[in-house]
């Protein structure tokens, strides 16, 4: 992602994830990819959950994980989908969407993506400020999706350790 474009982003989400959800605060001490961000709660003692944004390295695009863990560290968590979690498991993570589509991998688009059709050497992606406009209901959808699916998905857990 342009990185003017992935500061507006990271921006954006941390603003809106904290006024949305005042419990989860950003990890700085998290292993994550280079731009992207970790944000935790403690669900209770000794459950942590984790809503991580993914920058896209290779276009304009982010997309939202969500994990829990029994100690904290995020970098540790297993990656698996919703229903592979068992009371045995010490961590689990994956992206948001498979909570309510299991084979889809779904990435906020900000600008024009390239297709197939398209000739690489001509294509003209978006600008950088149609894109920035696109960061702001972009970033209300994925806190919309973290409300309909993440939260009761954590609230879940609670009673499951």
């Amino acid at each position: 992602m342009r990185s003017k474009l992935a500061k507006a982003v990271r921006k954006e989400f941390k603003l809106k994830l904290e006024e949305s959800f005042p419990k989860f605060s950003e990890d700085k001490n998290s292993l994550y990819p280079l731009g992207s961000r970790i944000f935790f709660c403690e669900l209770k003692e000794s459950l942590f959950a984790f809503i991580g944004l993914l920058i896209s390295p290779k276009d304009d695009s982010f997309t939202i994980e969500i994990g829990w863990s029994k100690n904290k560290l995020f970098h540790e968590c297993t990656r698996n989908l919703p229903n592979e979690i068992s009371h045995q498991d010490r961590s689990g993570c994956f992206r948001l969407s498979h909570l309510y589509n299991r084979k889809l991998d779904f990435w906020w688009y900000l600008s024009k993506r390239m297709t197939l059709d398209d000739d690489p050497f001509s294509f003209v992606e978006s600008s950088i400020e149609e894109s920035l406009n696109k960061v702001p209901d972009s970033i209300n959808e994925a806190i919309e999706q973290i409300k309909t699916y993440a939260i009761p998905y954590f609230e879940n857990l609670k009673s499951v350790f």
